[in-house]
């Protein structure tokens, strides 16, 4: 498996923890991590995502990402 993939089944991970969070203080803090798995996992394979699009991305749960659900 490739070092993008896994980051980004971590990046999906913390968005299905986003969606079972017992407060919105969890909540936030899990999309803020799944943010950060996104970020890492597009710049490992050579992309920078713009502050647009990560935004874009966050505002839908789960896999709105595309790329998290394909392998």
């Amino acid at each position: 498996m490739s070092r993008s993939i896994e980051f980004f089944d971590y990046a999906d991970e913390h968005f299905g923890w986003a969606e079972t969070a017992r407060s919105e203080r969890e909540r936030a803090i899990f999309l803020q991590m799944a943010a950060a798995w996104l970020e890492v996992a597009q710049r490992w394979e050579g992309f920078r995502p713009s502050t647009k699009e990560t935004a874009e991305c966050l505002g839908r749960l789960p896999n709105a990402c595309g790329r998290l659900t394909t392998v």
